[in-house]
């Protein structure tokens, strides 16, 4: 049986990303839902940062990807939205 097409061309991560990936996986649970989706709260993020004992330039680096993943994984959302 073949493999789903989802795992049969999923993207390679580059060594040291996993942490990023699931972080984000995990914090995507944070978000509000209602009428639009969200951005992962800034709380979640800095809780997520404190439990892992990110801090200096690790931190900054885990916000400014966080913020980033999340606004491009929320303009992907809208574009699925808008062509159904």
């Amino acid at each position: 049986m073949p493999l789903p097409g989802k795992i049969a061309n999923a993207p390679d991560l580059e060594f040291g990303l996993e942490f990023y990936f699931f972080a984000f996986k995990d914090l995507n649970t944070c978000r509000s839902s209602g009428f639009a989706l969200g951005n992962i709260p800034w709380t979640a993020i800095n809780d997520y940062a404190f439990s892992n004992r990110l801090s200096g330039v690790a931190r900054d680096d885990f916000f400014f990807i966080m913020d980033a993943v999340d606004a491009e994984y929320i303009e992907w959302q809208n574009s699925k939205l808008s062509k159904d």
